[in-house]
């Protein structure tokens, strides 16, 4: 899809979200904005989704939210979701790649994780966004 001017869409997620728009997100979008029939979704999509995800953590406990099951895990947060998660890639089944901002102590923030109602905390996929559209596109090639 055609790029578009995504300013208000970036504002009303900093107003809400207490933090910048992701600067990657915004200059990948600035190639398009969306991806027809593919997963990757457009600003208005990213807003949308972000907002149903927060609202299952301003919803849930601290205790519901977190996997006792993954303490272990070194590269991102024990959780089921955060509000510094922002998913940008649909998988479907309410299962999405998104780029964290509050990894855990071997991570990097801007790192990227899948997570979704299928699973119980995030798993690590790449350490940033061009690390991980290189593997789509290496995986893609393969095929």
């Amino acid at each position: 899809m055609e790029p578009k001017n995504n300013g208000a869409i970036y504002a009303e997620f900093e107003n809400e979200a207490g933090f910048a728009f992701p600067a990657i997100l915004k200059s990948f979008l600035t190639l398009h904005n969306g991806v027809e029939n593919t997963a990757f979704m457009d600003a208005q999509r990213i807003l949308k989704e972000w907002r149903d995800w927060q609202s299952i953590y301003n919803e849930w406990t601290q205790e519901e939210l977190f996997d006792t099951d993954n303490e272990s895990n070194i590269k991102t947060v024990p959780m089921y979701v955060t509000p510094y998660w922002v998913p940008f890639f649909n998988l479907g089944g309410g299962n999405f790649i998104a780029l964290d901002f509050a990894p855990n102590s071997q991570g990097t923030a801007g790192q990227v994780i899948s997570f979704g109602a299928d699973e119980q905390s995030a798993t690590y996929e790449a350490k940033t966004l061009s690390d991980f559209l290189a593997g789509f596109i290496t995986a893609g090639c393969s095929e």
